[in-house]
C-alpha cells in the first residue's frame, strides 16, 4: 500500500515569539521560521507577518493543512480568538477563516496547552499514558489535559 506523508503548516503564536513550521504527522519539523511577535502591535501587524512566513514555506515545501497553537481564550471549532491577555487587540479575531482564505488550505485552531498535551501524548514523554497534564509557562500560563485517553475540553 502506498502512503503519502501529510504535510502540516504549523503556527505557534505567542506573546513573545511566533514560529511558523512545516512538519509531518510523525511530529518531524522540516522547515522553520521564527520572529518576535511584537504583540503590542496587534493582529493587524502579526497576521501579515505570519502569512508572509507561511507563504515562503509553502512555496518551498507545500502543505495539506494548517494548524495553529495559540493561547486562549478562544473558540477552537470556529477558530476565533477571544482576547488573550498576552495578545492585545486579538478580540474576536476569526483566525481560522483568515488563514483558510489567504492560504487556500484547511486550517484548525487550538489552545496552545492542549496542543502541547496532544504532542506529548502522541510523540513524547506521555506517549501511551491514559491521563496527562501539560503546563505551558511562558508569557502566560495554560494547562492541557488528556483524561481517560481523550483531550479534555471545558
Amino acid at each position: 500500500m502506498f502512503h503519502t506523508q501529510v504535510r502540516i503548516l504549523g503556527f505557534d503564536v505567542g506573546g513573545t515569539k511566533t514560529a511558523v513550521v512545516v512538519g509531518n504527522e510523525e511530529g518531524e519539523v522540516t522547515a522553520r521560521e521564527e520572529f518576535p511577535s511584537e504583540a503590542h502591535r496587534g493582529p493587524g501587524y502579526m497576521i501579515p507577518r505570519m502569512l508572509e512566513s507561511a507563504r515562503k514555506l509553502l512555496s518551498k515545501l507545500g502543505a495539506d493543512v494548517a494548524s495553529v497553537s495559540i493561547g486562549g481564550p478562544l473558540l477552537a471549532e470556529e477558530g476565533r480568538i477571544l482576547g488573550p491577555a498576552n495578545l492585545p487587540g486579538w478580540d474576536d479575531v476569526p483566525l481560522k477563516e483568515i488563514l483558510q482564505r489567504e492560504l487556500g488550505i484547511p486550517a484548525y485552531v487550538e489552545h496552545d496547552a492542549k496542543c502541547g498535551a496532544l504532542a506529548e501524548w502522541y510523540w513524547g514523554a506521555a506517549k501511551g499514558a491514559e491521563n496527562v497534564v501539560f503546563l505551558t509557562p511562558g508569557t502566560g500560563l495554560g494547562a492541557g489535559m488528556i483524561l481517560g485517553g481523550r483531550l479534555y475540553r471545558g
